[in-house]
């Protein structure tokens, strides 16, 4: 697909193995990642992938350049803010949390970091020199046929966020329920869209025992004044499908086990308006689990 490149990932070379429950950062080794177009409102740079140098003692520190969706979260750290990232919880750096202190907390953002091995307060891996983009994100609802009606904007495609070793960063323990994907569109200048993301209620699960979500989109002015698409992140909240619909599990960890709830999904996306009716089209061609904590419900 043409994608109109706001915001391009660099090159940049790591390998990330990162522990399932344990929100301490760790890097084991070095890969590639892969270019991901999102679109944003502002300007965002990212340096160097990765770099070593030698410490005065001898040591090796490394510098990592990342991209993930976050979760903004008060917390008990001398910035007063934690970042629930698919990493884990970060802290920003000082001058990154002087930015993100004027937005709410729980509200999430689409953001690029840098992270140094030598840097942890309060026993938190440090992100450094974060530059983001407010991230819009909704509750399932249910299906109303005037939003259905009203949500008319075809949607080119959605997709997961996926890096080049093939992490599947839109889904993750951190995210507390929420569920992150890329959106794309034929955005003109300074648009952006609005999403209406639904259940039937009275639908019955697929052969697969999987619930359908369906995602319809709405442009203010209702045209799309691009020629070329244009991609955002937009984010998912799940909890209240949990709640309703989400079936227990356990996950065991060093002969540890932790209580999980998961919910097994398909994500439909609107892709045109055909008789006044819209057409579907499937995110992935099989569901899809999505884990949350029994502790974030």
């Amino acid at each position: 697909m043409g994608c109109c490149i706001f915001l391009t990932i660099p090159d940049a070379t790591f390998r990330h193995v990162f522990h399932l429950i344990s929100i301490r950062l760790k890097i084991l080794y070095s890969m590639k990642t892969k270019k991901l177009f999102v679109a944003i409102a502002v300007f965002m740079t990212a340096g160097l992938g990765f770099t070593a140098c030698i410490d005065g003692n001898g040591g090796n520190s490394y510098n990592y350049n990342f991209f993930s969706p976050a979760i903004i979260s008060s917390g008990s750290v001398a910035s007063g803010l934690t970042l629930t990232t698919w990493y884990g919880s970060l802290v920003p750096d000082s001058a990154s949390a002087l930015s993100l202190s004027s937005l709410p907390t729980d509200s999430c953002i689409y953001m690029n970091f840098d992270y140094n091995s030598d840097y942890q307060t309060d026993s938190y891996a440090v992100a450094s020199n974060i530059s983001y983009v407010p991230v819009t994100v909704d509750y399932i609802q249910e299906e109303d046929t005037a939003k259905v009606n009203n949500f008319t904007c075809p949607l080119s495609s959605v997709e997961l966020i996926i890096d080049a070793s093939n992490n599947n960063l839109s889904t993750s323990l951190y995210y507390q329920g929420k569920f992150f994907v890329s959106t794309y569109a034929k955005l003109g200048q300074n648009q952006a869209l609005q999403y209406y993301p639904y259940i039937k209620p009275d639908e019955p699960l697929d052969a697969n025992g999987a619930r359908n979500i369906y995602l319809q989109a709405n442009i203010p002015g209702g045209t799309l004044t691009g020629t070329k698409d244009v991609g955002t992140v937009y984010g998912l909240d799940l909890r209240n499908m949990f709640y309703s619909s989400g079936r227990d599990t356990t996950f065991n960890d060093s002969g540890v086990n932790y209580s999980l709830r998961y919910l097994k999904i398909n994500l439909l996306y609107c892709s045109s308006i055909e008789n006044g009716s819209p057409v579907f089209k499937s995110m992935i061609t099989q569901p899809m689990n999505i884990y949350i904590s029994r502790d974030d419900l």
